[in-house]
C-alpha cells in the first residue's frame, strides 16, 4: 500500500473515532467528580453529579458501590433505597477481567428512584464518603514476576483508586465520561485518565483537574508526593511522575516515549489521548491504564523495560485502553 493510501485510511479512521467519540457523548453516562481525599486516615470525600442519558430512564436505575461509603442523595425529587448490603464484589484484580469474585471486598447495591413523567437526561447529585484500606497482597496470578494487588487503598504511602475499588457508582458495566477534581494534601500529585487543566496549590492543599471525553470503564485516582517531568511531542503531553527525584530516569522514558508515540502513529494511526505518563507505584505492578502506565519501583529502573514491557503499555492506548475488549463476544 503506497503512503498516499495509508495517509487516507489513517485520516478516516480518525475521523471515525472522533465522530463515534462525538456522538457517544450524548448517550453516555457522564460523572463530574469532586474527591477529598486524607490519606493519612485512608478516607475519602466524594461529591458526585451524574448525568444519566435519557435512553437509559426505561430501565430500573441500579447501580453499586464500595460497602465502606456512605452514600446520601442530594437531588429534591428523587429517592435512594439500599436494595443490597454486602454483596461479593467482582473484577477486583489489577486487571478485573482476569479476577474472581472476592469476600475481601463488599459492595452494597442501590436504586434510583425518579418521578415517572420525567423527561430528558436524568441529573442524580450523590455525596458519599468512608474509608477505603484494602491491603496490598500476592497476586496469584502473577506470582512468578513479583506482582501483588489491591482493588483499592488509600494510605500515607499514596493512593490507588480503580473500577475494581467501585469508589464511583457502577451501572452494570456501562460505558462513561468524566471530569475529576481531585483534592489531597500539599506536595502531592495526582493522575488519572484524560488531560489535566488545573494543576495549583490552594489553602495547603493541591488541587487537580482531570477531564477525560472519551468512553470509559472506569476512573482512576493515583497519587502520591510525585516528582513531575513531562516534554511534548507534538500535540501530545509525555509525562513522568516519580516518587523519587530522578531527572536522568525520567528523560530516559520521556525521550523512549516520544520515540514509540511517533513510530506507532506512523504503523497504526493518531495516538488516541492528549498525554501517556509514566507512573510509578508504591508496590510492583505492570499495569497499562487508557494514557498511562503504572510500573513498580523496581520493574521502572530495569534498562530492559524501556524498550519491551514499556512500549508495550503504550501500544495498548490503542488497543485495549480506547478501542476496548468484548470478553463475552470478542472483537
Amino acid at each position: 500500500m503506497d503512503k498516499k493510501k495509508k495517509k487516507i485510511i489513517s485520516y478516516f479512521l480518525s475521523f471515525l473515532v472522533l465522530s463515534s467519540i462525538s456522538i457517544a457523548q450524548n448517550t453516555l453516562i457522564h460523572h463530574e467528580i469532586i474527591a477529598n481525599v486524607q490519606p493519612s486516615a485512608s478516607s475519602i470525600e466524594v461529591k458526585d453529579e451524574i448525568t444519566l442519558p435519557e435512553n437509559m430512564l426505561s430501565q430500573e436505575l441500579k447501580f453499586t458501590l464500595h460497602n465502606a461509603l456512605t452514600v446520601s442523595i442530594e437531588t429534591s425529587g428523587l429517592r435512594i433505597e439500599k436494595i443490597n448490603d454486602g454483596v461479593n464484589a467482582e473484577d477486583v484484580g489489577m486487571d478485573r477481567e482476569e479476577t474472581e469474585s472476592t469476600e475481601d471486598l463488599r459492595l452494597n447495591e442501590y436504586k434510583i428512584t425518579f418521578p415517572e413523567n420525567h423527561k430528558g437526561d436524568l441529573i442524580v447529585n450523590l455525596r458519599y464518603s468512608g474509608k477505603i484500606e484494602s491491603p496490598i497482597e500476592q497476586s496469584e496470578e502473577n506470582y512468578a514476576r513479583g506482582f501483588s494487588e489491591s482493588p483499592g487503598i488509600i494510605a500515607d504511602i499514596g493512593i490507588y483508586l480503580a473500577g475494581s475499588t467501585y469508589w464511583i457508582p457502577h451501572f452494570n458495566d456501562e460505558l462513561f465520561t468524566f471530569n475529576l477534581k481531585s483534592s489531597t494534601p500539599a506536595g502531592w500529585r495526582t493522575v488519572s485518565q484524560g488531560t489535566r487543566v488545573k494543576n495549583e496549590d490552594l489553602n495547603e492543599r493541591h488541587v487537580d483537574v482531570w477531564e477525560s471525553p472519551e468512553p470509559m470503564e472506569e476512573v482512576f485516582l493515583i497519587a502520591a508526593e510525585f516528582t513531575e517531568y513531562d516534554y511534548t511531542v507534538g500535540a501530545v503531553t509525555a509525562m513522568t511522575f516519580l516518587r523519587t527525584p530522578d531527572e536522568a530516569l525520567a528523560n530516559k522514558y520521556l525521550e523512549t516515549t516520544a520515540q514509540y508515540l511517533e513510530m506507532y502513529r506512523q504503523l497504526v494511526g493518531p495516538y488516541p489521548f492528549t498525554k501517556f505518563a509514566l507512573v510509578e507505584n508504591f508496590w510492583e505492578t505492570g499495569y497499562g491504564m487508557p494514557s498511562f502506565t503504572l510500573l513498580g519501583e523496581k520493574i521502572i529502573r530495569f534498562p530492559f523495560i524501556l524498550h519491551s514491557s514499556y512500549p508495550h503499555e503504550l501500544l495498548h492506548n490503542w488497543w485495549g485502553n480506547s478501542v476496548y475488549v468484548d470478553f463475552e463476544k470478542g472483537n
